[in-house]
């Protein structure tokens, strides 16, 4: 279960803010999260992943309290409990597409790097359609490669939780069936939670949830209006 409570979060010198009441996700749910350019999605998500820690409010997932957990506790947290396909990447230029995929067993000594692991990675890439690019480096791939390599880096490590933000932007349409059909396989395959942040509307349909962050920034509107309203009444 992931539950988020009366959340509020700011960036600093920033106007923006994130107000979410109360979001609750049960395991095993295919969740996508929609909503206007800036409104916050991408902040949820690392949020949720402990990446950024909220102003006031809980987050947890499972028996997991993230904001009570040190840095390198959410770190260790993220790499052995959460696949995170981010929006641009976040791929290391001088590793190759092998590397970079068993990027969290190389950085991490809870994770143990076996003949398993190799085996998975390859029936990954293969599932993508890039083993062939194995021994290349991450810079030396099209966009949409380099998001099957970040793809199959999420999905190397069996997490609990898969959080994916656009993963289908750069791709075509086949290849875009393609990546959802292969992280919905996998959620079930491994009985893992899967949020996808997408504006693709196309796909919504797929998906047991959808999260609309426009009732949220309605939420934070009605809220506001009422602090200004008691706060007129009181001056």
């Amino acid at each position: 279960m992931i539950s988020v409570e009366n959340l509020q979060f700011k960036y600093p010198r920033s106007d923006f803010a994130l107000q979410v009441p109360s979001l609750k996700i049960s395991p095993g749910d295919r969740v996508a999260i929609v909503g206007p350019s800036g409104s916050g999605k991408t902040t949820l998500l690392n949020l949720i992943s402990g990446i950024a820690t909220p102003d006031q409010g809980t987050i947890t997932v499972g028996e997991i309290n993230l904001p009570k957990l040190s840095e390198k506790q959410r770190r260790d947290f993220r790499i052995s409990q959460i696949g995170f396909v981010f929006q641009k990447f976040e791929l290391l230029d001088y590793l190759n597409v092998k590397d970079n995929i068993l990027l969290p067993f190389l950085i991490n000594d809870s994770l143990m790097l076996s003949s398993e692991v190799i085996e998975r990675a390859e029936s990954l890439t293969t599932q993508m359609g890039i083993k062939n690019k194995l021994n290349r480096r991450s810079d030396q791939l099209s966009q949409g490669e380099q998001q099957r390599v970040a793809i199959c880096r999420a999905l190397i490590t069996q997490p609990n939780l898969i959080l994916a933000d656009e993963p289908t932007g750069n791709l075509d349409p086949n290849n875009k069936k393609l990546i959802l059909d292969l992280l919905f396989h996998q959620a079930t395959e491994n009985k893992q939670t899967l949020i996808v942040v997408t504006h693709d509307m196309t796909l919504i349909d797929r998906f047991d949830t959808v999260v609309n962050f426009e009732e949220f920034l309605a939420e934070a509107q009605r809220s506001n209006g009422k602090e200004s309203r008691t706060e007129d009444s009181t001056s």
